[in-house]
């Protein structure tokens, strides 16, 4: 059995747990997430961690135990650089997640559902266009 970071034995079923960069269609998020490495090499991530490194979990990739295989991902092409503890995910636009920062605080906040997002409010309004003429002593012009 391999020893884990801290020394201890594991079995050869158990996933490994890892703490890797993530970059997303090339640069860094400049976040650390955490991902379980399977004994058979796939790397699983929660649902939540991975919205919030900007990708949208999809129900067809999860697992029994909720947590998702991002090499089950449509759409997201994934690399994983073991010595530089890294990983890569190339996504289609419409695979990424969005991200909400609080403009106040500068801070990012959960981002919500597409669905529950409020919707854009319509009402009435006015434009007003003009231009002013001037006239002096014989010239006409713009002001």
């Amino acid at each position: 059995m391999p020893p884990t970071s801290s020394g201890t034995l594991v079995s050869d079923d158990t996933p490994l747990e890892l703490q890797l960069e993530v970059y997303v269609n090339g640069p860094s998020s400049a976040l650390i997430a955490t991902f379980r490495q399977t004994p058979d090499g796939s790397l699983l991530i929660e649902p939540e961690q991975l919205k919030n490194v900007g990708i949208k979990p999809a129900r067809e990739a999860a697992r029994d135990n909720g947590w998702i295989d991002v090499n089950r991902l449509s759409g997201v092409n994934v690399t994983y650089d073991k010595e530089d503890q890294i990983v890569r995910f190339n996504a289609q636009e419409n695979k990424r997640a969005a991200r909400v920062i609080d403009a106040q605080s500068g801070e990012e906040v959960a981002s919500e559902e597409e669905d529950d997002k409020p919707k854009a409010k319509s009402n009435f309004g006015r434009l007003v266009n003009y231009t002013i003429y001037d006239a002096s002593g014989g010239q006409v012009g713009m002001i």
